[in-house]
């Protein structure tokens, strides 16, 4: 309704690449939609690079396949697909909402790839090194798993 009278909505989000990230605390904000890769206004490296966070580099092949769902919120073509299924996983890592789980970092740590609709763990397991393959159109996180896609990716993130 807002839009439609020309107006601009921002989404007050968790921090896609967590809120804890370097003792946080972080909220995103998106224009419009949240998790969109054109819901960001792009403004350059400056903001990611003096955060100076660190980027673990990239994990060898071979290890665990682990699947990434999102909660499935949203409209359609942001919110995963109900039945939407993580192809070619070794196991799939329920989405933690508000439950006590294990720690992201200590659940990947055998992972060499994870499969997403388009998750912000999937987000922080770029950071930590391993490679993700996601499957939501125009989703922010969305890069090549290379060393150049992985840092432009995260300073467009910088930007939300």
């Amino acid at each position: 309704m807002f839009e439609r009278k020309g107006l601009t909505v921002l989404v007050a989000e968790n921090a896609t690449w967590g809120n804890d990230a370097q003792g946080g605390p972080w909220l995103s904000l998106w224009l419009g939609l949240h998790n969109r890769r054109d819901s960001i206004r792009d403004g350059g490296s400056e903001r990611w690079d003096a955060l100076a966070m660190p980027l673990t580099a990239w994990r060898p092949g071979g290890g665990e396949t682990i699947g990434l769902p999102q909660r499935g919120i949203g409209p359609i073509g942001v919110a995963m697909p109900q039945g939407w299924v993580t192809p070619g996983c070794d196991r799939i890592r329920a989405h933690p909402g508000v439950r006590d789980c294990v720690r992201l970092e200590v659940d990947l740590v055998h992972a060499s790839r994870v499969v997403t609709w388009g998750s912000g763990a999937a987000v922080k397991a770029l950071m930590m090194g391993i490679k993700v393959e996601s499957y939501m159109p125009g989703w922010a996180g969305e890069q090549d798993n290379t060393d150049a896609g992985r840092l432009a990716m995260l300073r467009r993130l910088a930007w939300a």
